[in-house]
């Protein structure tokens, strides 16, 4: 996956278990319910 946002410095993220993740990290950033599966790794983006 590739993400980009102009205040990231940059590196690498875990290996993900599920593309659910993805899902609860959108959600998660868009403040809305979280899904039931997948874990956010929004923290790590910032």
């Amino acid at each position: 996956m590739l993400a980009y946002n102009k205040e990231f410095i940059g590196g690498e993220l875990d290996i993900r278990k599920s593309f659910a993740d993805l899902g609860a990290t959108i959600a998660e950033n868009f403040k809305v319910k979280l899904p039931k599966i997948g874990t956010s790794f929004l923290q790590k983006l910032k």
